[in-house]
């Protein structure tokens, strides 16, 4: 294997190399502002991936000849945003895909759909608001619950070859009009 160091200087060398950590001072879209020991440096943002800088990062730039870029992140609170133009695929096709999240997750579409064989939804707590939602359930469908409270603005219907309701205790039944048979 052949390797060139004609690109390469090393630091000790030449005093016009700087790799450090710098302080980002001031953000447009093209470069940062970044303070270095003390003195402040326009900066062309060089990363691996699509970070969005803020004011108080802190930042690994590296320069030489006055040619300045941030290569790295060491403490930031900016976004990394990953846009394309198109459709976008993440795919593991012989492992799992986690998404972990400290402070918080959303789904932003105006579609979702999702295929699996089974599906675990487990949660401290749920709240789900729909203008319209329908459950088609093939088989059978099982509630358990410690109390359950149901509140209709409009009419309740239940249509069933077959209903058994049981208690324990009392039932009461409470309307205007109540209609057996």
């Amino acid at each position: 294997m052949q390797t060139s160091n004609a690109a390469f200087h090393p630091m000790e060398a030449d005093h016009s190399l700087y790799l450090g950590p710098g302080r980002v001072v001031a953000v447009t879209p093209a470069k940062l502002k970044i303070a270095v020991t003390e003195q402040c440096e326009w900066a062309q943002l060089a990363l691996g991936y699509p970070y969005r800088a803020r004011i108080g990062d802190t930042v690994l730039a590296i320069a030489q000849n006055g040619s300045w870029y941030v290569i790295g992140v060491l403490s930031g609170n900016g976004d990394t945003v990953l846009s394309v133009p198109g459709d976008l695929k993440l795919s593991a096709p012989r492992g799992r895909i986690d998404l972990v999240a400290a402070k918080g997750m959303r789904l932003r579409s105006p579609r979702l759909v999702i295929h699996t064989d089974a599906m675990s939804v487990i949660a401290k707590s749920i709240q789900e608001t729909f203008e319209y939602a329908a459950r088609t359930i093939k088989d059978a469908f099982d509630l358990r619950a410690g109390w359950i409270r149901t509140t209709v603005d409009r009419d309740f219907r239940v249509r069933a070859d077959r209903i058994v309701q049981r208690a324990q205790d009392e039932v009461k039944l409470d309307g205007r009009k109540i209609h057996l048979g």
